[in-house]
């Protein structure tokens, strides 16, 4: 009986120092540099750039543990057109209601739900996506290096399909017998450039 209770109690100390180490856990927030932070974009032949409109980056124990992102669709701007009026035409095009309804829909928005680390610096992400009030898992690879107070993500370009979130508007798994039809390809690649800084506490006055 009193080798039970001394193990019981052992159990129940150890319990206690276990929650006491997770109240003590460090979670910090770096806020994302909109100013160098962008989403680029290829889809067919054209390309061109998003601005993010906010973010952050959360780190716990030293680990990255998710992040929150807001993209400013309004910001789309093509790359790829030299002429002034074509390339402000076809950036009006895609924010139209036939393809993101940017006037309804100005912004689109990803969580990190989970990161595994894959080796070093390399991780896959899982997240969800929201484009058109319809949110959707994605995952892809990224790399991120972390110096001091500061966060950087370069993710490679990686594909989504518009028509997921219901952007069928000249896809040619819609409209395949129109001959005519002028199509724009479903995969959209995307490349996530972030750089983030710590966000300081602000001292008690």
């Amino acid at each position: 009986m009193v080798k039970k209770i001394g193990v019981f109690i052992f159990f129940l100390i150890l319990n206690v120092f276990v929650v006491e180490g997770q109240k003590n856990q460090k979670e910090s927030t770096f806020v994302v540099d909109t100013n160098v932070s962008s989403v680029s974009w290829i889809c067919g032949s054209h390309y061109g750039c998003i601005n993010i409109d906010t973010g952050a980056i959360f780190v716990k124990n030293n680990i990255v543990i998710g992040g929150d992102f807001k993209i400013d669709l309004k910001s789309l701007y093509d790359e790829d057109i030299d002429q002034e009026l074509l390339r402000l035409t076809l950036a009006n095009v895609i924010k139209s209601h036939e393809f993101f309804d940017v006037p309804h829909y100005p912004t689109a928005d990803f969580a990190i739900e989970k990161l595994i680390k894959v080796r070093d610096n390399k991780y896959n992400v899982a997240g969800n996506l929201t484009l058109k009030d319809k949110t959707l898992p994605i995952n892809y690879n990224s790399e991120i290096d972390w110096e001091g107070d500061t966060i950087t993500v370069n993710t490679g370009y990686f594909d989504i399909d518009r028509t997921r979130w219901g952007i069928n508007y000249l896809s040619k798994r819609f409209d395949p017998e129109d001959k005519e039809q002028m199509h724009v390809p479903d995969e959209i690649k995307i490349l996530i450039q972030l750089k983030a800084i710590k966000l300081k506490k602000q001292g008690k006055k």
